[in-house]
Protein backbone atom coordinates (compact mmCIF):
# COMPACT_ATOMS: atom_id res chain seq x y z
CA UNK A 1 0.00 0.00 0.00
CA UNK A 2 1.31 3.54 -1.22
CA UNK A 3 0.52 6.33 1.34
CA UNK A 4 1.42 10.17 0.30
CA UNK A 5 0.34 12.77 1.75
CA UNK A 6 1.04 16.59 1.65
CA UNK A 7 0.06 19.59 4.09
CA UNK A 8 -3.59 21.27 2.35
CA UNK A 9 -3.68 24.23 4.34
CA UNK A 10 -3.46 25.05 7.95
CA UNK A 11 -6.50 26.21 10.03
CA UNK A 12 -6.92 28.74 12.70
CA UNK A 13 -8.81 27.56 16.05
CA UNK A 14 -10.83 29.93 17.03
CA UNK A 15 -10.85 29.29 20.43
CA UNK A 16 -7.52 30.65 20.03
CA UNK A 17 -7.52 33.56 18.33
CA UNK A 18 -8.55 37.01 19.89
CA UNK A 19 -9.35 37.86 16.27
CA UNK A 20 -12.17 35.50 15.70
CA UNK A 21 -13.80 35.95 19.18
CA UNK A 22 -13.72 40.06 18.90
CA UNK A 23 -15.89 39.25 15.42
CA UNK A 24 -18.53 37.26 17.49
CA UNK A 25 -18.45 40.14 20.70
CA UNK A 26 -21.75 40.93 20.44
CA UNK A 27 -23.46 37.35 20.16
CA UNK A 28 -23.48 36.02 23.76
CA UNK A 29 -23.94 32.58 23.36
CA UNK A 30 -21.13 32.19 21.14
CA UNK A 31 -18.92 34.60 22.77
CA UNK A 32 -18.85 32.95 25.34
CA UNK A 33 -18.06 29.29 24.14
CA UNK A 34 -15.05 30.90 22.57
CA UNK A 35 -13.75 32.17 25.56
CA UNK A 36 -12.27 28.54 26.55
CA UNK A 37 -9.88 26.42 24.48
CA UNK A 38 -11.59 23.69 23.14
CA UNK A 39 -10.02 20.78 20.70
CA UNK A 40 -10.34 20.13 17.53
CA UNK A 41 -12.20 17.04 16.88
CA UNK A 42 -14.82 16.04 14.05
CA UNK A 43 -14.06 17.48 10.18
CA UNK A 44 -16.45 16.83 7.35
CA UNK A 45 -16.73 18.97 3.99
CA UNK A 46 -19.47 20.00 2.31
CA UNK A 47 -18.70 22.11 -1.45
CA UNK A 48 -15.79 24.98 -0.87
CA UNK A 49 -16.60 24.38 2.86
CA UNK A 50 -14.42 22.22 5.42
CA UNK A 51 -16.60 22.45 8.18
CA UNK A 52 -14.18 21.19 11.21
CA UNK A 53 -15.90 20.63 14.70
CA UNK A 54 -14.66 21.78 18.42
CA UNK A 55 -15.24 19.75 21.73
CA UNK A 56 -18.29 20.94 22.82
CA UNK A 57 -20.11 21.03 19.43
CA UNK A 58 -18.51 24.80 17.66
CA UNK A 59 -18.13 24.55 14.54
CA UNK A 60 -15.92 26.63 12.39
CA UNK A 61 -16.16 26.71 8.37
CA UNK A 62 -12.99 27.51 6.40
CA UNK A 63 -13.18 28.21 2.47
CA UNK A 64 -11.08 25.10 1.00
CA UNK A 65 -11.11 26.45 -2.20
CA UNK A 66 -9.16 29.67 -1.26
CA UNK A 67 -7.13 27.75 1.30
CA UNK A 68 -8.03 30.37 3.80
CA UNK A 69 -6.59 29.29 7.97
CA UNK A 70 -9.52 31.94 9.09
CA UNK A 71 -12.86 30.81 9.63
CA UNK A 72 -15.28 32.25 6.91
CA UNK A 73 -18.07 31.63 10.38
CA UNK A 74 -18.58 29.88 13.35
CA UNK A 75 -21.01 28.87 14.77
CA UNK A 76 -22.59 26.47 17.67
CA UNK A 77 -24.09 23.39 16.41
CA UNK A 78 -27.22 22.21 18.38
CA UNK A 79 -26.14 20.15 20.22
CA UNK A 80 -23.68 22.73 21.73
CA UNK A 81 -23.15 21.02 24.92
CA UNK A 82 -20.42 21.82 27.65
CA UNK A 83 -21.62 19.13 30.43
CA UNK A 84 -25.69 19.25 30.85
CA UNK A 85 -26.36 17.26 33.21
CA UNK A 86 -23.05 16.40 33.56
CA UNK A 87 -19.91 15.91 32.02
CA UNK A 88 -20.94 12.47 30.11
CA UNK A 89 -23.48 14.46 27.77
CA UNK A 90 -20.85 17.38 26.55
CA UNK A 91 -20.61 17.26 22.73
CA UNK A 92 -16.65 15.73 21.88
CA UNK A 93 -18.19 15.89 18.48
CA UNK A 94 -15.75 13.44 17.74
CA UNK A 95 -16.63 12.59 14.05
CA UNK A 96 -19.18 14.75 11.68
CA UNK A 97 -20.76 14.18 8.02
CA UNK A 98 -22.24 15.31 5.52
CA UNK A 99 -24.15 12.87 2.75
CA UNK A 100 -22.17 12.49 -0.58
CA UNK A 101 -22.41 15.27 -2.48
CA UNK A 102 -23.76 13.56 -5.79
CA UNK A 103 -27.03 12.80 -3.35
CA UNK A 104 -28.39 16.24 -4.28
CA UNK A 105 -31.39 14.86 -6.17
CA UNK A 106 -32.54 12.63 -3.12
CA UNK A 107 -34.91 14.10 -0.36
CA UNK A 108 -33.67 12.45 2.14
CA UNK A 109 -30.27 14.32 2.20
CA UNK A 110 -32.08 17.65 2.62
CA UNK A 111 -34.53 19.45 5.50
CA UNK A 112 -37.32 21.03 3.99
CA UNK A 113 -36.90 24.34 3.23
CA UNK A 114 -32.82 24.07 3.21
CA UNK A 115 -31.26 24.19 -0.08
CA UNK A 116 -27.79 25.57 1.62
CA UNK A 117 -26.42 22.27 3.10
CA UNK A 118 -27.66 18.56 3.64
CA UNK A 119 -28.27 17.07 6.91
CA UNK A 120 -25.41 17.07 9.10
CA UNK A 121 -25.31 14.14 11.22
CA UNK A 122 -22.39 14.79 14.39
CA UNK A 123 -21.60 11.70 17.10
CA UNK A 124 -22.37 13.54 19.93
CA UNK A 125 -21.65 12.40 23.88
CA UNK A 126 -18.24 12.14 25.76
CA UNK A 127 -18.78 8.95 27.94
CA UNK A 128 -19.29 5.16 27.02
CA UNK A 129 -21.89 4.73 29.52
CA UNK A 130 -25.88 4.30 28.68
CA UNK A 131 -28.94 5.79 30.27
CA UNK A 132 -32.18 4.81 29.95
CA UNK A 133 -32.65 5.82 26.61
CA UNK A 134 -29.61 4.31 25.61
CA UNK A 135 -25.76 4.92 24.72
CA UNK A 136 -24.63 8.36 25.88
CA UNK A 137 -22.71 8.88 22.40
CA UNK A 138 -25.98 9.68 19.77
CA UNK A 139 -26.23 10.61 16.37
CA UNK A 140 -27.35 14.64 16.49
CA UNK A 141 -29.01 15.02 13.29
CA UNK A 142 -28.31 18.57 12.25
CA UNK A 143 -30.00 21.45 9.95
CA UNK A 144 -27.04 24.27 9.16
CA UNK A 145 -28.12 27.34 7.77
CA UNK A 146 -26.50 30.88 6.06
CA UNK A 147 -28.18 33.82 6.12
CA UNK A 148 -26.67 34.70 2.39
CA UNK A 149 -27.06 38.65 3.60
CA UNK A 150 -25.01 38.40 6.77
CA UNK A 151 -22.77 35.58 6.30
CA UNK A 152 -24.35 34.15 9.55
CA UNK A 153 -24.23 30.39 9.79
CA UNK A 154 -26.75 28.40 12.38
CA UNK A 155 -27.51 25.22 13.08
CA UNK A 156 -30.33 22.92 14.84
CA UNK A 157 -30.93 19.76 16.41
CA UNK A 158 -33.92 18.41 14.10
CA UNK A 159 -33.79 14.67 15.12
CA UNK A 160 -31.31 12.89 17.57
CA UNK A 161 -30.58 8.63 16.71
CA UNK A 162 -29.66 6.67 20.16
CA UNK A 163 -29.22 2.78 20.63
CA UNK A 164 -30.41 1.16 23.60
CA UNK A 165 -28.92 -2.06 24.05
CA UNK A 166 -31.58 -3.71 25.87
CA UNK A 167 -32.43 -7.13 24.66
CA UNK A 168 -29.76 -7.70 22.83
CA UNK A 169 -29.52 -11.09 24.55
CA UNK A 170 -33.02 -12.32 22.12
CA UNK A 171 -31.23 -11.88 18.99
CA UNK A 172 -29.03 -13.70 17.02
CA UNK A 173 -26.29 -10.08 17.17
CA UNK A 174 -23.63 -9.38 19.30
CA UNK A 175 -23.87 -5.90 21.44
CA UNK A 176 -22.49 -3.64 18.79
CA UNK A 177 -20.24 -1.64 20.68
CA UNK A 178 -18.08 -1.23 23.60
CA UNK A 179 -20.08 1.99 24.90
CA UNK A 180 -19.10 4.69 22.42
CA UNK A 181 -20.90 4.34 18.99
CA UNK A 182 -19.75 6.03 16.01
CA UNK A 183 -22.56 7.20 13.41
CA UNK A 184 -22.39 6.86 9.85
CA UNK A 185 -25.33 7.40 7.26
CA UNK A 186 -25.90 6.18 3.99
CA UNK A 187 -28.38 8.70 2.92
CA UNK A 188 -29.43 7.59 -0.51
CA UNK A 189 -29.96 3.65 0.43
CA UNK A 190 -31.80 4.75 3.68
CA UNK A 191 -29.65 3.04 6.04
CA UNK A 192 -27.56 3.85 9.13
CA UNK A 193 -24.59 1.91 10.71
CA UNK A 194 -22.84 2.24 14.11
CA UNK A 195 -18.73 1.46 13.76
CA UNK A 196 -17.39 0.40 17.16
CA UNK A 197 -15.13 -2.44 18.73
CA UNK A 198 -16.01 -5.31 21.67
CA UNK A 199 -13.88 -3.29 23.91
CA UNK A 200 -11.98 -0.41 24.29
CA UNK A 201 -9.27 0.30 21.47
CA UNK A 202 -6.58 1.45 23.81
CA UNK A 203 -3.35 0.08 25.13
CA UNK A 204 -5.27 -0.54 29.04
CA UNK A 205 -7.32 -3.08 27.16
CA UNK A 206 -4.48 -5.07 25.16
CA UNK A 207 -5.32 -8.26 27.13
CA UNK A 208 -8.53 -8.29 24.98
CA UNK A 209 -6.51 -7.84 21.75
CA UNK A 210 -7.45 -11.59 20.51
CA UNK A 211 -11.14 -11.17 21.22
CA UNK A 212 -11.05 -8.07 20.42
CA UNK A 213 -13.03 -7.14 16.84
CA UNK A 214 -14.36 -4.49 15.32
CA UNK A 215 -17.90 -4.23 14.55
CA UNK A 216 -20.34 -2.84 11.50
CA UNK A 217 -23.99 -2.49 12.71
CA UNK A 218 -26.67 -1.44 9.97
CA UNK A 219 -30.29 -0.06 10.60
CA UNK A 220 -32.90 1.50 8.83
CA UNK A 221 -32.26 5.08 8.48
CA UNK A 222 -35.31 6.89 10.48
CA UNK A 223 -37.65 8.98 8.91
CA UNK A 224 -37.87 12.93 9.71
CA UNK A 225 -40.85 12.74 12.58
CA UNK A 226 -41.39 15.94 14.79
CA UNK A 227 -38.36 18.33 14.90
CA UNK A 228 -36.39 17.87 17.73
CA UNK A 229 -37.39 14.73 18.62
CA UNK A 230 -35.17 11.73 19.67
CA UNK A 231 -35.46 8.12 17.70
CA UNK A 232 -34.10 5.11 19.79
CA UNK A 233 -32.89 2.54 18.05
CA UNK A 234 -32.68 -1.42 19.71
CA UNK A 235 -31.55 -4.81 18.78
CA UNK A 236 -35.14 -5.59 17.24
CA UNK A 237 -34.12 -3.01 14.50
CA UNK A 238 -30.55 -4.66 13.38
CA UNK A 239 -30.96 -5.21 9.85
CA UNK A 240 -27.10 -6.77 9.45
CA UNK A 241 -24.05 -7.13 11.50
CA UNK A 242 -20.91 -8.00 10.73
CA UNK A 243 -17.28 -8.38 12.26
CA UNK A 244 -13.47 -7.03 10.80
CA UNK A 245 -9.71 -8.08 12.39
CA UNK A 246 -9.15 -5.41 15.26
CA UNK A 247 -5.73 -4.54 14.03
CA UNK A 248 -4.90 -1.16 14.79
CA UNK A 249 -5.59 0.72 18.09
CA UNK A 250 -7.21 4.02 19.51
CA UNK A 251 -10.48 4.72 16.96
CA UNK A 252 -10.50 8.36 16.21
CA UNK A 253 -13.08 9.99 13.22
CA UNK A 254 -14.56 8.92 9.90
CA UNK A 255 -17.49 8.99 7.57
CA UNK A 256 -19.18 7.18 4.78
CA UNK A 257 -18.90 7.46 1.03
CA UNK A 258 -20.01 5.22 -1.47
CA UNK A 259 -20.49 2.53 0.21
CA UNK A 260 -17.36 2.97 1.91
CA UNK A 261 -16.48 3.78 5.52
CA UNK A 262 -13.62 5.52 5.76
CA UNK A 263 -12.40 5.68 9.60
CA UNK A 264 -9.55 7.14 11.06
CA UNK A 265 -6.89 5.94 13.99
CA UNK A 266 -3.98 6.97 16.41
CA UNK A 267 -2.71 10.29 18.29
CA UNK A 268 0.60 10.67 16.20
CA UNK A 269 2.57 8.32 18.82
CA UNK A 270 4.99 5.45 19.24
CA UNK A 271 2.03 3.59 20.43
CA UNK A 272 -0.53 4.81 18.82
CA UNK A 273 1.07 5.69 14.81
CA UNK A 274 -1.69 7.09 12.78
CA UNK A 275 -3.56 4.43 10.96
CA UNK A 276 -6.62 4.36 8.18
CA UNK A 277 -9.19 1.74 7.32
CA UNK A 278 -11.67 1.84 4.52
CA UNK A 279 -14.80 -0.85 5.28
CA UNK A 280 -16.50 -1.93 2.12
CA UNK A 281 -19.70 -2.19 3.17
CA UNK A 282 -20.87 -4.57 0.54
CA UNK A 283 -17.80 -7.17 0.57
CA UNK A 284 -17.88 -6.75 4.81
CA UNK A 285 -14.00 -6.35 4.84
CA UNK A 286 -11.14 -3.85 5.39
CA UNK A 287 -10.39 -2.64 1.73
CA UNK A 288 -7.73 -0.48 2.45
CA UNK A 289 -5.84 -0.82 5.71
CA UNK A 290 -2.92 2.28 5.31
CA UNK A 291 -0.07 2.97 7.98
CA UNK A 292 0.36 6.55 7.74
CA UNK A 293 2.82 6.10 10.72
CA UNK A 294 5.57 7.73 7.71
CA UNK A 295 3.62 10.45 6.40
CA UNK A 296 3.96 14.51 7.13
CA UNK A 297 1.76 14.48 9.67
CA UNK A 298 3.01 11.05 11.74
CA UNK A 299 3.92 13.43 14.60
CA UNK A 300 -0.15 14.89 14.78
CA UNK A 301 -2.91 13.18 16.02
CA UNK A 302 -5.08 12.52 13.04
CA UNK A 303 -8.98 13.09 13.83
CA UNK A 304 -11.59 12.95 11.13
CA UNK A 305 -11.46 13.15 7.21
CA UNK A 306 -13.51 14.04 4.38
CA UNK A 307 -13.66 14.53 0.51
CA UNK A 308 -12.80 17.53 -1.25
CA UNK A 309 -13.20 17.51 -4.82
CA UNK A 310 -12.32 13.80 -4.97
CA UNK A 311 -9.59 14.03 -2.89
CA UNK A 312 -9.61 12.85 0.86
CA UNK A 313 -8.84 15.69 3.51
CA UNK A 314 -7.39 14.34 7.22
CA UNK A 315 -7.92 17.08 10.06
CA UNK A 316 -4.97 17.07 12.98
CA UNK A 317 -4.82 18.08 16.21
CA UNK A 318 -2.49 20.19 14.99
CA UNK A 319 -4.76 22.36 13.07
CA UNK A 320 -4.15 21.31 9.92
CA UNK A 321 -5.72 19.66 7.09
CA UNK A 322 -3.60 17.00 4.78
CA UNK A 323 -4.35 15.71 1.87
CA UNK A 324 -3.75 11.58 1.27
CA UNK A 325 -3.65 9.50 -1.54
CA UNK A 326 -3.01 5.80 -1.14
CA UNK A 327 -3.12 3.17 -4.14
Amino acid sequence: MKVHAELFMPFINPTRSESVKAKYADNPALSSALSRYRSIQGFTAYGDCGFVFFHTGICGVYDLAARNPEPTGVFLLGSYNEGDPDSRYTNHANQAMFPDVTLLECSRAFYPGNSDFPLLRVTTGNSGEADDTGYIARCAVENVTLDRETGVFTSETVQTIAYCNSGIENTSYETPCWGWPAWVADVEKGRCYIFSARYRTKKEFLDKYDINAYIVTEFALPEMGEKGGTVILRPGDILDQFTLPFNVLFTQGGMLREGRIYHTFGAGTETYPNALRVIDLAGRRFEVEADLSQTCFADEEIECCAFFRGRMLVNTQGGKLYTLDFQ
